[in-house]
């Protein structure tokens, strides 16, 4: 390839988006969803019950959009947080307040009307499903040199290895192959920069070893200290070239 140091994913934000969305559209929220929107279409349609909501409520309910991240998700949360205005605003049709609760120990659906267990299952396959399609390895290689889990073992994960690996990879690329009528000087020079890709791709290694023992530049309480303030690329600004 003509980049090959590039790594191609899809925007990690929209794809957690994505994920909720597929979740929102299971048979029970669905039903949960469609129960919501009419509580919120009846009070924002109805000029006295929306007043009334309006003076008890500390905020607005908001309906899902197609283009913004999680925003059922926020639908959701808006009717829980303005639970006790809408139910002001519903007055004698507090009733249907019992179909956008989600206090599932005092609500209908919790005395067997849905398969928990089956929900669950289904969630989790989402969840996974949504995981492989976003998963590149630049999180992984993320995951394993974020200092926050300096103390985690992540080099036990062969996942997370084969991600650090590859991106090393990719950052150090070996020169194409020569034409069979290459120079000798041509031969040398290859050779030279092959022996360069591999150095550093070993001193990548060698790092990761010190950094996870917490040897060298790493063995010192100031860096420990610092990582706690700081992002984790600004601590490899830092101390990421304790190796060569």
């Amino acid at each position: 390839a003509e980049c090959p140091w590039l790594v191609v994913g899809p925007c990690e934000p929209h794809v957690g988006s994505l994920e909720v969305k597929d979740i929102c559209n299971l048979p029970f929220f669905k039903e949960v969803k469609r129960k919501v929107a009419v509580v919120r279409r009846f009070i924002l349609s109805h000029q006295k019950p929306l007043a009334v909501f309006k003076s008890l409520a500390s905020g607005m309910l908001h309906a899902p959009a197609g283009t913004r991240m999680g925003t059922t998700y926020y639908e959701f949360q808006d009717v829980i947080k303005q639970k006790d205005a809408i139910a002001g605003a519903m007055g004698s049709r507090e009733e249907k307040l019992k179909t956008v609760t989600v206090e599932a120990g005092k609500e209908p659906w919790a005395e067997g009307e849905y398969d928990w267990d089956a929900i669950m299952q289904e969630v989790i396959a989402i969840h996974r499903y949504r995981w492989d399609y976003g998963y590149t390895i630049v999180q992984g290689t993320g995951y394993l040199l974020d200092p926050e889990y300096v103390d985690m073992d992540q080099h036990q994960d062969p996942e997370t290895m084969e991600a650090f690996r590859s991106f090393v990879e990719k950052c150090y690329v070996f020169p194409d192959a020569l034409p069979e009528e290459a120079t000798e000087a041509e031969m040398l020079a290859h050779e030279k920069e092959r022996d360069e890709v591999m150095r550093q791709r070993a001193a990548c290694d060698l790092q990761l070893l010190e950094y996870k023992m917490k040897r060298g530049v790493f063995a010192r309480d100031v860096v420990w200290e610092n990582a706690k303030n700081i992002s984790a690329v600004d601590f490899w600004f830092l101390y990421g070239n304790c190796v060569r």
